[in-house]
């Protein structure tokens, strides 16, 4: 029994130490990566997809709309017919009322759920009118899961292959906001909103909730990209003055999609590409779809 004991140990042992090797590797690779890749898009590691994970309100959602015509959709594929592998997925993850502090209560459980490799982030719009349902979000998972490269890794090797589908659950509206919960596998997100008695008037928040997402994205060591929305008008028009505040200060790559759409919409109506309440069109998705696609592709 003696001996036994000393070969387990000697196996556990060995197990361990692997581990530790395999994730020293991995920590030391990334950080070179880090330092040497200026791409967007990164090549998933053991798999023949990259699966970009598209976060944001009604305007990721796709108002209006189908989901199929919305840009996630649209970008997998464009990307697929004009490029060779990797192979692209577009997970639509966004979701009416969104904000900056509903987003960031999700975003470990998202994260975990969907094992992204790029994350595009379109949010802010509704930060002043909004708030969560809940303030309470899931409890915050332990170091080793927050920092862990091996188990990152792990969770991409083992996500479905095909593009995943997120399911809608809408529930009873009220007067006060919106029940709403999301499905993707066995997960459930409660992704519902309430207005807030008053819209907040003061753009302080926005940026520091922004600033709270794209920090934890980062400690998630997520290839975040985030986007401007392609109206410029009220409420679109601030938050896109604090998403380029917020790029800029995070040293985060930016997709500016109100540059983009300002010489195809010189105008405040612009039918052909965004609805009467500024959210596109399937024919703006399509714009929105080949600026990302652009910006991907390191042209």
């Amino acid at each position: 029994m003696s001996e036994w004991k000393k070969r387990a140990a000697l196996v556990l042992t060995g197990l361990l130490l692997t581990l530790l090797l395999l994730e020293a590797g991995l920590q030391i690779a990334s950080f070179f990566v880090r330092g040497t890749t200026d791409r967007p898009l990164p090549r998933a590691l053991g798999r023949d997809e990259v699966r970009v994970l598209c976060l944001g309100d009604s305007n990721t959602f796709g108002l209006h709309l189908d989901p199929q015509h919305a840009y996630p959709r649209q970008l997998e594929a464009l990307w697929n017919e004009a490029t060779e592998a990797p192979k692209l997925q577009g997970v639509n993850f966004g979701y009416p009322g969104a904000s900056s502090a509903s987003v960031l209560r999700d975003l470990d459980e998202t994260l975990a759920s969907f094992a992204p490799d790029i994350v595009l982030l379109m949010i802010g719009a509704n930060d002043a009118w909004t708030r969560p349902l809940s303030g309470e979000g899931p409890e915050t998972p332990p170091f080793w899961k927050r920092h862990s490269r091996l188990y990152r890794l792990l969770l991409t090797l083992q996500r479905a292959p095909q593009t995943p589908d997120v399911e809608r659950l809408p529930g009873p509206e009220g007067g006060a906001g919106r029940s709403i919960r999301l499905r993707f596998g066995e997960r459930e997100f409660d992704v519902g909103f309430r207005t807030r008695d008053e819209p907040l008037r003061s753009q302080a928040h926005l940026r520091s909730g922004l600033l709270a997402l794209v920090d934890r994205l980062l400690e998630r060591d997520a290839a975040v990209h985030l986007m401007t929305y392609p109206a410029r008008t009220g409420l679109y028009r601030r938050a896109n003055t604090r998403i380029r505040e917020v790029a800029a200060t995070e040293g985060t790559l930016l997709i500016d999609l109100t540059a983009v759409f300002r010489p195809l919409c010189p105008r405040p109506s612009c039918p052909r590409l965004l609805f009467p309440d500024n959210h596109p069109t399937q024919a703006g998705y399509r714009v929105v779809a080949e600026a990302i696609a652009q910006h991907l592709g390191g042209e």
